[in-house]
């Protein structure tokens, strides 16, 4: 029965020796699949990281573009500031001209009715004074007062 024994034992040890062969194959094809896995993971990874980096890339452009923008409407803004300051200073003077020239008017008004009254005052002396030669041709000097609008004048 020994060699029955033996017999068994080379059949369970050919039995196990192929069984390590499929096992080695079997660790073999999964190495294999697990090394490609691998590689394409990393490819894959790469290929993500160099899209981010490009994104990345794209957003601080984008962000240094949105910056100057910010700068530049600031500076917009700013210019309107002062423009809108310098039309109220502006408008601040018109209407102070304006009252200017309404004043000049009303000043222009009352010299122009001054003048007219002179104007009646005048016109009002020439006759007193061709009256006066008239009734008296015989004195040397004009004396006298006489009255026009509201004021009292004396010829001496």
């Amino acid at each position: 029965m020994k060699d029955a024994e033996v017999e068994c034992e080379k059949r369970r040890a050919l039995e196990l020796q192929m069984h390590v062969v499929d096992l080695e194959s079997q660790l073999s094809d999964s190495t294999l699949k697990f090394e490609t896995l691998v590689t394409e993971l990393e490819v894959s990874l790469l290929e993500k990281q160099t899209f981010l980096e490009a994104k990345v890339k794209d957003f601080d452009n984008h962000k240094v573009r949105y910056d100057m923008l910010v700068a530049e409407k600031d500076g917009v803004c700013g210019e309107v500031d002062n423009l809108k300051a310098e039309m109220r200073s502006r408008d601040i003077d018109f209407k102070q001209m304006e009252e200017q020239l309404n004043q000049l008017v009303s000043r222009q008004t009352g010299l122009v009715s001054e003048s007219g009254t002179d104007k009646n005052t005048v016109e009002e002396l020439d006759s007193f004074v061709s009256r006066w030669i008239i009734t008296k041709p015989d004195t040397d000097s004009l004396c006298g007062s006489f009255r026009t609008n509201n004021k009292q004048v004396m010829v001496v």
